[in-house]
């Protein structure tokens, strides 16, 4: 049987000594929050690694551009 705590959200697990929160519409909240900024922060991850692939394929292209105009096109 649970116990009642000061905080009506939570109740207290006498056996395990645990805190359960018993708000679920604020427990879903959280776990939403969450999940939100997982993908935020994954988003942001591919959105920086596509902006260093882009810069490398620009040196690159330069690095070609320079050698045709050079005139070290060896085709």
């Amino acid at each position: 049987m649970l116990k009642k705590t000061d905080d009506t959200n939570f109740m207290k697990d006498p056996a395990s000594g645990a805190v359960i929160n018993t708000n679920i519409a604020a427990y879903k909240m959280h776990r939403l929050q969450r999940e939100n900024e997982q993908t935020s922060t994954s988003i942001k991850t591919e959105v920086e690694n596509l902006k260093q692939d882009m810069s490398d394929i620009k040196k690159m292209l330069e690095i070609l551009i320079q050698r045709d105009s050079n005139g070290t096109n060896n085709s």
